[in-house]
């Protein structure tokens, strides 16, 4: 694949200087930002807008809890928990396959100001015993997007969600049931009696007619 070229563009506060020599083959450029700091970050991520800064343009916005009065509320544990794991959390994190790796991002409303996804919880059924879930798994956090729910329900799209590594790919189980046609409760299912990850990946659906080798007339 041909290498672009990004010295000199601009990415929101970022502009790039030149091929970090120690991104480890992963594509990353050494920018500089205009608060005066340098980072080295993936060209993906610039190109696809998830980073637009060295970090200082969340800091700003987080770091000034007196302009909303929301410090220490759970609404401010929520709003800047969805922001590390779209646009903060490393690449060596478990979180990073889930979120920021696969370009979930805060929209720009919310991340204008917190008050806007305080005042859109508000007018959307938030109370303490709920928790922000997403409608469409694959979309971003935003006002058409998301909802409020029950934590029993959030717990079962998290099992949707979780991260397997399989011959060098990495997904969470929800796209690895639609790749291989399987339902993802199917593959939780199986997991969860202990099957090994290449068996839930891979065993084929049984018929009840059929029986005997395999995994004990398993109908999954």
């Amino acid at each position: 694949m041909r290498l672009i070229d990004l010295t000199g563009q601009r990415f929101g506060r970022l502009v790039v200087k030149k091929r970090d020599p120690n991104g480890n083959g992963k594509g990353k450029w050494v920018c500089l930002c205009d608060c005066g700091n340098e980072k080295s970050i993936l060209a993906t991520s610039l190109r696809r807008g998830l980073t637009a800064s060295c970090g200082c343009i969340w800091r700003e916005k987080i770091n000034q809890p007196w302009k909303h009065g929301l410090t220490g509320t759970r609404i401010y544990h929520i709003y800047t928990n969805m922001i590390s794991r779209c646009h903060r959390v490393a690449e060596s994190t478990n979180s990073y396959s889930r979120y920021r790796g696969r370009g979930i991002k805060v929209c720009d409303e919310w991340l204008e100001d917190i008050k806007n996804f305080h005042s859109w919880a508000m007018a959307n059924g938030y109370d303490e015993s709920l928790t922000i879930d997403r409608r469409n798994n694959d979309g971003d956090y935003e006002p058409s997007n998301c909802r409020w729910i029950p934590m029993s329900e959030q717990s079962k799209n998290m099992a949707r969600n979780r991260v397997i590594t399989f011959e060098d790919k990495t997904m969470i189980m929800s796209d690895w049931a639609r790749d291989i046609g399987l339902k993802v409760g199917t593959l939780h299912v199986r997991l969860k009696k202990g099957w090994s990850i290449e068996e839930a990946l891979t065993f084929p659906l049984l018929n009840p007619s059929q029986s005997g080798a395999g995994r004990a007339n398993a109908i999954y």
